[in-house]
């Protein structure tokens, strides 16, 4: 059974999210959902993506975890093939694990975060060449 967020919850997150340089915020418990947004924000400019490359973006707010756990390997870094369906890595939120897919069939390119770095709603993970057909 979930737990919803107190009034002293959000306080103290959206006080955290304050002090922060994330550009937004969205964070669900139970049956309450905290979503904030920064009103001007940096794109991905500094990246230096191709315009034929696709990225895998986090879908939420957390630690990225680049393996299934245990100090294994990663499970993908350049050179690996992906499917749509495939499980690039793990986000870590308040003890849970939540699994990233990568949405996109292709080939990675580079890994753009580091394993157990924060990152935030939205941010690049992966840089992948689409297989073809696929749309960047």
């Amino acid at each position: 059974m979930a737990q919803d967020l107190t009034q002293a919850d959000m306080s103290e997150i959206l006080s955290a999210f304050e002090r922060s340089d994330f550009a937004c915020l969205d964070l669900a418990i139970g049956s309450v959902r905290l979503a904030v947004t920064r009103p001007s924000v940096a794109e991905e400019g500094a990246l230096d993506i191709p315009p034929d490359a696709a990225v895998v973006t986090a879908p939420l707010l957390g630690f990225f975890q680049s393996s299934d756990g245990g100090g294994e390997s990663a499970l993908v870094g350049p050179g690996s093939e992906i499917q749509a369906d495939s499980t690039i890595g793990f986000i870590r939120v308040m003890q849970k694990r939540f699994p990233v897919k990568a949405g996109k069939s292709g080939t990675v390119v580079r890994v753009l975060v580091e394993d157990r770095q924060l990152v935030e709603y939205g941010q690049a993970l992966l840089e992948i060449r689409p297989a073809g057909g696929d749309e960047a």
